[in-house]
């Protein structure tokens, strides 16, 4: 019985993590990081003490010296995690992911789902190996005085949730197919973000530590925010799990249809949680975080989504649903641009339809207000909102040029993107410097700017420009209403082709005879 219970589990286990953590303890370089890792913060340590010894302050009464040297080894912790575990697995996946490795993505019978699970589980594991080596040394910091072990406990916990959303936007930046210098684009891409991250996360820890976490442990706002941290990571994390394996899947798959039901899902069920934790803090500022986090999700979904196909094959086309009314829900879900841009402006329009109904639900008092009594809520979305504009204007201009003039692959939309963006960004800024220079100020030439996102955004967050908000919306809804006119031909084009497959006479009969043939155990058979 316990051979067979052993052998169940050793067929469940993933084969992916399996050979990651076999070559990962066989490889020298792993092993020489870990080494390094532990001599320097051995190192460290016993020169730091033997330094305040000799300047007599280990027997001061104010020594604080927990705090100091646990800092420095957090630092070099999520340094260490945030720039070895990230690039060894994106470097790994995306040698794997090249054009001279990638047919064995397709001739395994591994699902890319298990794959990606595969590849993020064996980083998790060398991320908790390399915590446990520092974690003694981080404890250690206890007995110096300065900081207590609940606050240990709290910032290695919350070091280890940061390091993992970290290591799974090195996974999806790693599956993205393209060449060499858009990998480096990507690579580079993905460190300022990283640097970021690491910024963030030392600096928000530095507060927790110098206030103490165990004397917040009573406050409702700490557990509450704790929660919404959580909730949001796992959230960021499915969605980047969803792209991971909808890129990785084959062509012929319905790639979209597990990250928008999940970003579906998410916006969903965070909206009504959040909601919840506001009515119960009686305060909206994590009604606030939602709007904000909502509208740059579906920022990024709108972008991902002007880059899918254009076309059905038919294994996706026969699972259509027949019925007509329920078509247009389907396209909604399924790999699409088209599909996907609407469904992207549909969740943005629920979302200003609703949050001012979730905002009623928190008392008056708990209602946060602006100079001049203008509501916060308002602001922040009207704000991101604009946001969100801007990325669907750039977007369908890009998918017009990209269909009358240059005519590049869907694929590499994206970079189409991005260059339009940088040149309506950079082009005002460099004639409003070289005709107006010192003459030049924002609150009068602003619509000098008004093709740069930033600036758009700065107009509509600055409450003390409420009259000039009008020629902001103004500007992008003709914007967007214009290159919505142009690509009503390709919308339409996708929607009268979203059909169930039904094969022609000539197909069926040529289909016919594969369905018909014997195998080739069959063929081989003779008859007694």
């Amino acid at each position: 019985m316990k051979a067979g219970l052993l052998e169940k589990i050793d067929d469940a286990l993933n084969p992916i993590v399996v050979k990651e953590l076999r070559q990962g303890v066989q490889s020298r370089f792993v092993v020489a990081v870990l080494l390094l890792f532990l001599l320097l913060q051995l190192v460290f340590i016993g020169i730091f003490l033997v330094i305040w010894s000799i300047g007599g302050q280990l027997e001061s009464t104010e020594f604080q010296a927990g705090r100091e040297v646990f800092s420095v080894l957090q630092g070099i912790l999520l340094a260490t995690c945030m720039v070895f575990i990230p690039a060894y697995t994106g470097m790994r996946l995306g040698a794997e992911r090249s054009d001279v490795h990638v047919d064995l993505f397709f001739i395994t019978t591994l699902r890319p789902r298990a794959i990606i699970a595969g590849k993020f589980a064996a980083a998790l594991m060398l991320a908790i190996l390399i915590f446990s080596a520092c974690m003694p040394f981080m404890a250690f910091t206890y007995f110096l005085r300065g900081i207590d072990l609940i606050s240990i406990f709290f910032v290695i916990g919350f070091d280890f949730l940061v390091v993992t959303v970290t290591v799974m936007m090195a996974i999806f930046l790693a599956v993205i197919p393209a060449n060499r210098i858009l990998k480096a684009l990507l690579g580079m891409i993905g460190l300022l973000i990283g640097l970021f991250t690491f910024g963030f996360a030392l600096s928000g820890t530095v507060e927790f530590m110098m206030v103490g976490v165990a004397s917040m442990l009573e406050s409702r706002d700490f557990w509450y925010g704790c929660l919404t941290v959580v909730l949001w990571s796992i959230g960021v994390i499915g969605l980047m799990y969803t792209w991971s394996v909808g890129l990785l899947s084959p062509p012929s798959a319905n790639r979209t249809l597990p990250m928008r039901l999940w970003m579906t899902l998410l916006w969903l069920a965070s909206g009504l949680i959040l909601t919840y934790f506001s009515i119960r803090l009686e305060h909206d500022i994590l009604l606030g975080v939602w709007l904000f986090s909502v509208c740059i999700l579906l920022s990024l979904c709108l972008l991902i989504s002007c880059n899918e196909r254009e076309r059905w094959a038919p294994r996706v086309a026969r699972t259509i649903p027949k019925r007509w009314w329920l078509r247009p829900f389907a396209f909604l879900f399924y790999s699409g641009a088209a599909g996907g841009i609407i469904w992207a402006c549909l969740l943005l329009a629920f979302t200003w339809l609703a949050y001012p109904r979730l905002e009623q639900l928190i008392p008056a008092t708990g209602r946060t207000r602006g100079p001049g009594g203008s509501d916060m809520l308002a602001n922040i979305f009207q704000t991101m909102a604009i946001m969100f504009v801007y990325v669907y204007c750039y977007a369908l201009t890009a998918i017009f040029l990209r269909n009358t003039i240059f005519r590049i692959q869907p694929v590499y939309t994206w970079v189409l993107w991005i260059t339009l963006v940088a040149l309506g960004s950079a082009i005002p800024f460099l004639l409003t410097f070289l005709l107006l220079q010192r003459g030049w100020n924002f609150a009068i030439h602003y619509t000098w700017l008004l093709t740069a996102p930033p600036a758009g955004m700065a107009v509509v967050s600055e409450w003390r420009m409420v009259t000039e908000h009008g020629t902001v919306f103004l500007f992008v809804l003709t914007w967007a209403g214009l290159v919505t006119l142009l690509n009503i031909p390709w919308f339409f084009k996708q929607i009268r082709a979203f059909r169930p497959f039904v094969p022609t006479k000539t197909q069926a009969r040529e289909m016919l005879p594969d369905i018909l043939a014997p195998t080739p155990m069959e063929a081989t058979r003779t008859i007694p």
